[in-house]
Formats: C-alpha cells, sequence, structure tokens
C-alpha cells in the first residue's frame, strides 16, 4: 500500500529548507525564529532553576538572538540546556502531532511562555508583543480542529532551527561568546566539539521524530 504524503509536514519541512537559500522566506518566518529564540533561553532558565541556581533575566533582541542570565546552579547543564532543550521539545511535538494529545503540547508550550515571561523576562516592547503574539497564536491553534496541522508546523519549525542554530555555532570562533564556550569551560573540550555533538543529536532527534510519526500513521 502507498503511503499518502502529509502534505503540511511536507511543506513545513520545504519552508524550513527554503530559509537556508531565500532571504524572503526567512524573513516571512521571522516570528518562528523569535518563537525559538523563547523556547531556547527558557529552557536555559528552566534548567537554572532545577539545578538550585536562580534567573536574572531572559531578554529578546531583535536580530532574533536572547540572553540569559543566571546566578547558581549547574553551569555545564545550563549551557546545553538551550540547545537540547529546543531540539528536544521540537522533536517531541512533531512526533506527537497526529495525535490528540497535539491540543496539549500546543496548550502547554502558550502556558509554559506565558509563566516563563512573567517569571523572567526582562521586558521590552519587542518581548512584550512576542509573548502576546505566541501566547495567542498556540493558545488558540491548541483549541482548533486543525491542532495537529499547527503542531506539526512548530514541531518541524523548532526542531530544524535548533539543528541549524547548532550548525552555526560550528562556524563561530572558540572567542565567540557562545553556549558551547560555557559548555568547553565545564569539560575542557573545545567549543565545535560540543557544537558538533549538539548539531548531531538534534538531527538524530528530528529524524526520530519524523520515523516515529510515520509508523504510528502506517
Amino acid at each position: 500500500m502507498k503511503r499518502r504524503i502529509d502534505p503540511v509536514l511536507a511543506a513545513s519541512l520545504v519552508l524550513a529548507l527554503l530559509t537556508l537559500c531565500v532571504p524572503f522566506v526567512r524573513v516571512v518566518l521571522l516570528p518562528v525564529e523569535f518563537l525559538n529564540t523563547l523556547v531556547h533561553e527558557f529552557c536555559h532558565a528552566t534548567m537554572a532553576v532545577l539545578t538550585g541556581g536562580h534567573v536574572i533575566g531572559v531578554s529578546i533582541e531583535s536580530d532574533t538572538s536572547g540572553l540569559t542570565l543566571t546566578q547558581g546552579g549547574i553551569s555545564f547543564l545550563i549551557s546545553i540546556a538551550g540547545y537540547l532543550g529546543a531540539s528536544g521539545l521540537g522533536s517531541a511535538i512533531l512526533a506527537s502531532s497526529h495525535k490528540p494529545s497535539a491540543k496539549w503540547w500546543l496548550g502547554g508550550l502558550a502556558v509554559s511562555i506565558g509563566l516563563g515571561s512573567v517569571m523572567w523576562m526582562k521586558w521590552s516592547l519587542l518581548s512584550i508583543g512576542l509573548v502576546i503574539l505566541w501566547v495567542a497564536l498556540l493558545g488558540y491553534a491548541a483549541s482548533q480542529p486543525w491542532a495537529g496541522a499547527a503542531a506539526t508546523f512548530v514541531g518541524v519549525q523548532l526542531a530544524f532551527n535548533a539543528v541549524r542554530s547548532a550548525v552555526d555555532l560550528i562556524n563561530l570562533s572558540r572567542f565567540v561568546p557562545s553556549d558551547a564556550l560555557n559548555a568547553s569551560k565545564a569539560t575542557f573540550l573545545p567549543p565545535v566539539v560540543h557544537s558538533l555533538v549538539w548539531a548531531g543529536l538534534s538531527i538524530l532527534w528530528a529524524g526520530l521524530a519524523l520515523r516515529a510519526r510515520a509508523k504510528s500513521q502506517a
């Protein structure tokens, strides 16, 4: 029996790939990049709290970069939580996007962004707009019959952005401040090693998510 291609999944993957070579597509999907930044930074913040630390604040910049300032906690785990957390979450949403639980993933993400923002965000017009946008969009999508399609799109974009961001780290100098440089201080391994591991794990998890999704639909 020939397997039917999921048009939403196919379109989401094509759009993700086009962001690599078509600037216009990347501009159109800029809000999604900001979503990835929010998730990335809140993963840092969450790990800081889970390891006994304190979050000083989370800030989001107009170039889609972000910064999470923490005090205490386990620095290595805090450093790796951003890329791996965003990648893991995106892959989990993607793997479950065709199931009834898709709406709970979207709703949970909306609530998490809202709570994280209230607790940790350093407010600016940009951050206020982004939080309102994504809490509203994710919350609305979670309540609709097409929640699965929305979860597919969000899962693909989060997983792909995590892979691309980790790959971008590989090209950075070891002297450029980054999560990889912070992690290297704890392990004494070069930052590029951490970047390669994060990129590899992100690709692996995304592949496993696609495989799990396909098998459960067969």
